[in-house]
């Protein structure tokens, strides 16, 4: 990667469900390929707007887990030593 590029996610896949009539964009971290992540975009996407749909979604779900709280499952507590 260039000094002067920002590191990102590349689009990897765009899926249509049809039965379901939903969209999906995958898309992988540029400097770390195990990083995966699947979100929804319009359906029937076209190839020509799924970048601007795929950056759409990440935006908007980095907005929502900006401020989402962490829990624990109510089965485990701090004093169980796990």
């Amino acid at each position: 990667m260039s000094p002067d590029k920002q590191p990102g996610v590349t689009v990897t896949s765009l899926f249509h469900d049809f039965v379901n009539k939903r969209s999906s964009v995958s898309v992988v971290w540029d400097t770390e390929p195990e990083k995966r992540l699947n979100l929804l975009v319009p359906y029937q996407c076209a190839l020509a707007t799924v970048q601007a749909e795929a950056e759409k979604a990440v935006r908007a779900l980095a907005s929502e887990i900006a401020v989402i709280p962490v829990a624990m499952p109510e089965s485990i507590t701090p004093s169980d030593g796990v």
